[in-house]
């Protein structure tokens, strides 16, 4: 999973269980703050909000899996960006527990 770490951008953290990540906003210290705090702001800190995944490839394609624990609303979204431009928004819905998308590249090399 570590090999995933330097792609991460935006994120203090990294939180590791039963074989998947999760990014965090907070290092631990500042997720221990958190934790004694109302339930609604706890959860807060545990929002991936402005982390992102940054890579470049050459594939036409790619496939992600995504798992998800908790949700702020009951809905939310994945936005893909190619090239800096926003290309395709995956909504996910507080009953997915789970998603796998493929993504096609929109703009050829």
């Amino acid at each position: 999973m570590n090999e995933i770490v330097p792609f991460l951008h935006g994120c203090r953290d990294i939180m590791e269980s039963d074989g998947s990540i999760t990014p965090s906003r907070f290092s631990e210290n500042e997720r221990a703050f958190y934790e004694n705090l109302a339930e609604f702001l706890k959860v807060r800190s545990m929002c991936t909000a402005g982390i992102s995944l940054q890579f470049e490839t050459d594939v036409d394609e790619i496939v992600m899996d995504c798992f998800f624990d908790f949700f702020m609303r009951d809905e939310d979204t994945i936005s893909i960006f190619e090239n800096d431009v926003e290309t395709q928004i995956y909504k996910i819905r507080r009953d997915d527990e789970h998603i796998s998308f493929n993504y096609r590249r929109r703009v050829k090399s």
